[in-house]
C-alpha cells in the first residue's frame, strides 16, 4: 500500500515539474504544446508544467559509427568488403531531433552510398591507401549530405579493406543437383 502511495507522489511530482537541467553534453528543445519553441543550451531552465511544455535532449558529444559492411566491386574489377568508420557530432540539435527519425540511420545512409561510389569510381590500391589516409573529396561528399539534417561528418575512414570471392546461392534443390551432376570431381566441390 506505501508503494503505490510513494508512485503516485512521483507521478504528481513528474506531472507538476516546473523545471530541466540539460547537462553539458547534451542540448534540448522544447515544445510547447507540441510545437517548437526555443533550442535549450546546458544548464537549469523553467518550463510549464503538466506537459504544456515538453523537452527532448540529445547527446551532442563526438561519436563515432561502423557502416555494415559492404561488398562491393573496384574501378579495376576487385570484388572487395569494405568496413567504415564515420566521426561525427550534433551541430544542429533542433533539425537532428525533429527532422529525423534516427541520428544513425541519417549518417549510414548519408555515408554508405558515397562510400559505394567512391569504390566504384577508384582502383583496389587508391582504395587500400585510403585506409591510412582519408580521401577528403570522400569526406566533403558525406558532411554535405549529414550537414543537412543538422549532423556535421568530421572523418570517413576505411578500416577494412578484404578483396573478396563471391559464392552463387542456388536457389533451388533442382539447380542444386544440376550444379552437384555436372562437377564430378570432389576438388571442383565448395
Amino acid at each position: 500500500m506505501l508503494d503505490k502511495l510513494i508512485d503516485l507522489l512521483i507521478s504528481a511530482l513528474k506531472l507538476f515539474q516546473f523545471w530541466v537541467v540539460i547537462y553539458p553534453y547534451e542540448r534540448g528543445v522544447l515544445l510547447r504544446l507540441g510545437k517548437y519553441s526555443v533550442t535549450l543550451e546546458p544548464g537549469f531552465h523553467w518550463c510549464m508544467p503538466m506537459k504544456i511544455d515538453r523537452v527532448i535532449t540529445a547527446d551532442i558529444v563526438t561519436r563515432t559509427l561502423r557502416l555494415g559492411a559492404q561488398s562491393l566491386v573496384t574501378k579495376d574489377q576487385k570484388p572487395v568488403v569494405l568496413n567504415t568508420v564515420v566521426t561525427c557530432e550534433i551541430l544542429d540539435v533542433k533539425k537532428a531531433l525533429l527532422n529525423v527519425h534516427s541520428i544513425e540511420h541519417v549518417i549510414d545512409d548519408s555515408c554508405s552510398g558515397f562510400v559505394a561510389a567512391f569504390v566504384a569510381d577508384h582502383d583496389l590500391g587508391y582504395i587500400v591507401k585510403c585506409c591510412a589516409i582519408p580521401d577528403k573529396k570522400l569526406l566533403g561528399s558525406c558532411q554535405k549530405q549529414a550537414g543537412e539534417y543538422g549532423i556535421g561528418v568530421m572523418k570517413v575512414q576505411f578500416t577494412d579493406v578484404t578483396p573478396s570471392r563471391t559464392f552463387r546461392l542456388l536457389n533451388s534443390t533442382v539447380e542444386a543437383a544440376s550444379y552437384w551432376a555436372d562437377h564430378s570431381t570432389r576438388a571442383d566441390r565448395l
